[in-house]
């Protein structure tokens, strides 16, 4: 079964401007130094895969915050590749532009983004407030920022969605509101993203559960828990306290509410429960080792994997762990062409590397040399 992305080029996101990804694999491991950008990538591939929906690109602009510390405006401003002169401080246009090789096409995803600060209320012109709501105007800052974004999006083989483009989306600075396009779903590519902490979301986690749940998964969830603690007998959503909570069935214990559990089961969780909604598309994990003990990184990606072929899932991950590493090529040495290693460029700005299964194997197995 052919791969869903083929080649990705990120023309312009974030800090990254001309990198081309070619001949992307099955699994694909994104490595490089601290600040390299890998989750910057991650962020293009998930925006790339709803390109209609500003909600999407706005939760984005928003995932590196614990709590939400800026604007929207300002958060998305930082999505968009960095200005090295800004000559209008009151007026700027950016644009994200992304390009991939499907199975069957290839789309070009291009966002505008336009801001402008202005004016939206004078005292001077207000002639029929009294003297105290006059001086409660001087006192405020009345200049807001106001982000316009433009969608674009085409394909070569699909016609009927070639060259369209959503009217803009209106922002302004503390307001959140905007109308979603009934065409918001165009060119959606099926995409489950998990952060270092995606694990610990309890609302997200339930979904994703009820949704394995009702394609029939769960019995490969509860067999991919056992791979940690063998005792676990089975899960369930339960709502013993009126509010639905995941409970594990663990043996001697009974149920057991699964944030009482370990980072590791939760982590491994939250891989299972993941593909069935990423079945057909793309699971992006950032920094695939989170949590879970080295002794088991085998077992566990040894099931990923397999899972992911299964069901028809493309495996997009970064690390900084060379055990996940090597435990990911152990888990691919039956079908080492369906891996792929990319090393992103360095401070020295060596350019992007590409490793077949083939070639780490050697350089990791042979010569021993850190990828990293």
């Amino acid at each position: 079964m052919s791969n869903i992305i083929n080649r990705f080029e990120i023309k312009a996101f974030r800090k990254h401007e001309g990198l081309s990804f070619d001949r992307l694999g099955r699994v694909n491991l994104l490595v490089g130094e601290n600040n390299s950008g890998k989750t910057s990538v991650l962020e293009a591939i998930q925006y790339f895969c709803s390109p209609m929906d500003p909600s999407e690109l706005i939760g984005i602009a928003h995932s590196r915050e614990a709590e939400r510390e800026l604007d929207t405006p300002t958060a998305l401003r930082w999505l968009f590749p960095k200005e090295k002169f800004i000559r209008d401080p009151e007026h700027l246009e950016l644009a994200i532009d992304i390009c991939a090789h499907l199975r069957e096409s290839t789309r070009t995803v291009h966002c505008d983004f336009e801001l402008t600060k202005t004016a939206i209320v004078s005292s001077h012109f207000a002639t029929d407030l009294t003297d105290e709501e006059r001086a409660n105007l001087k006192r405020q800052d009345w200049r807001r920022t106001v982000v316009k974004l433009k969608y674009n999006y085409s394909d070569q083989v699909d016609e009927q969605i070639s060259a369209f483009a959503t009217g803009a989306v209106m922002l302004i600075e503390g307001q959140d509101h905007f109308t979603i396009s009934e065409n918001v779903h165009l060119g959606k590519i099926p995409c489950v993203v998990l952060s270092p902490v995606s694990h610990r979301i309890g609302s997200s986690q339930r979904v994703l559960l009820s949704k394995a749940t009702i394609d029939f998964l769960k019995r490969d969830v509860v067999g991919v828990l056992q791979l940690i603690d063998e005792d676990i007998r089975g899960i369930e959503i339960l709502e013993p306290f009126g509010r639905p909570v995941i409970y594990v069935e663990v043996a001697a214990l009974g149920f057991v509410p699964v944030s009482t559990l370990g980072d590791g089961i939760r982590r491994v969780l939250s891989y299972a429960i993941s593909l069935s909604e990423a079945q057909g598309g793309i699971l992006v994990i950032d920094e695939i080792e989170t949590a879970i003990y080295k002794d088991v990184l085998a077992k566990v990606f040894s099931w990923l994997i397999s899972s992911s072929k299964n069901l028809d899932v493309q495996l997009v991950a970064t690390t900084h762990s060379l055990e996940a590493i090597d435990a990911i090529l152990g888990a691919s040495l039956s079908s080492i062409e369906d891996l792929v290693v990319f090393q992103l460029p360095d401070r020295e700005k060596t350019g992007l590397k590409r490793f077949s299964g083939e070639q780490l194997e050697n350089l990791r197995f042979e010569q021993g040399w850190d990828v990293r």
